[in-house]
């Protein structure tokens, strides 16, 4: 973007330099948070810690599983949400629990909390329960709105994975 913007101001003038910089860096991010890194964590009984790097040769658990995404959701990247997760599901024949470490979703949008909310009917009506864990006031309050309205239950938000994990 910087090398973009030195050429744009010196071929087509500052302001119309700066201008066509700020439109790329602008794509740039929607590129960027329409396919955020996504994975799979693993909770180690032994340490007591997350692990998330996909080499994990450790025991699993296999009714449970921990998903976090590195992006705020928002119309434009909620279904390749919903699709990443639905593609890690399917290789998971016991599963009873989604837990959604929602530490980097900062943003969840309308689209996105209605998205949200038929997926997470969908994933009920499977027999796999959805917790989200660390989520912030604003995603709270969008995907609780969005599941009210559908008389759904909201009590779906617990402050860490850990504590969903040991909410029994």
């Amino acid at each position: 973007v910087f090398a973009v913007c030195v050429v744009g101001v010196l071929a087509l003038g500052v302001y119309q330099g700066i201008l066509f910089a700020i439109v790329l860096a602008f794509f740039q991010l929607v590129k960027r948070s329409s396919k955020p890194d996504e994975f799979e964590l693993i909770y180690d009984n032994d340490t007591g810690l997350l692990i998330e790097h996909p080499d994990y040769h450790g025991p699993r658990d296999d009714e449970t599983f921990i998903y976090r995404f590195g992006s705020a959701l928002l119309f434009y990247n909620v279904e390749y949400f919903v699709e990443r997760i639905t593609r890690r599901i399917e290789s998971k024949s016991n599963l009873k629990l989604l837990v959604i470490d929602a530490t980097p979703i900062n943003i969840v949008d309308l689209t996105a909390a209605s998205v949200l909310q038929a997926f997470i009917k969908q994933l009920q009506e499977a027999g796999i329960e959805v917790a989200f864990a660390s989520a912030n006031k604003s995603s709270v309050s969008s995907i609780s709105k969005e599941l009210l309205s559908h008389a759904m239950n909201a009590e779906i938000f617990y402050p860490s994975v850990i504590s969903v994990l040991n909410r029994k």
